[in-house]
């Protein structure tokens, strides 16, 4: 008696959708995929109010940015403006991805509305790194944005 039976039409239909998973899991997650997946969630992170750990969730240990916070000081500070306004919204433009290696930068233009008609655009520059080999390990490791002042 033959393990499968590839007459059955049950049968069939199930290799279809094994092979149709296996090809839509490969192709979520490519790296450019979940490099900008990772990018959207720490928009989301600093539109929430930075709900959770910073350096845990998306700090590497090698983060750095150009005004010299650790991880634990750029929560404080996402929570303190959320705080100080609070009909803060952010808008994104489409992210412009570069991947080389184990690293990628992406450079997205950011409009933080605070809510009493003031407005700030800045251009932010995040430079990501995989930490190992799986898909979901992007890992930030510098954070710049040049036109961007406190």
């Amino acid at each position: 008696m033959p393990l499968l039976n590839f007459s059955r039409p049950q049968t069939i239909a199930i290799l279809f959708l094994a092979v149709l998973l296996v090809i839509f899991g490969f192709y979520t997650l490519t790296p450019a995929k979940r490099l900008k997946a990772r990018q959207e969630a720490l928009i989301e992170w600093a539109r929430s109010g930075a709900p959770s750990d910073f350096g845990k969730d998306f700090a590497s240990s090698s983060y750095e940015d150009q005004w010299g916070h650790t991880p634990a000081e750029v929560a404080e500070r996402v929570r303190a403006a959320r705080f100080a306004y609070r009909n803060l919204t952010i808008e994104e433009q489409p992210p412009e991805l570069t991947l080389s290696g184990r690293t990628g930068t992406v450079v997205q233009g950011i409009s933080a509305h605070l809510g009493d008609g003031e407005s700030r655009q800045f251009t932010l520059h995040c430079t990501w790194e995989r930490e190992s080999i799986w898909p979901w390990s992007w890992k930030l490791r510098k954070v710049e944005a040049p036109d961007l002042r406190f």
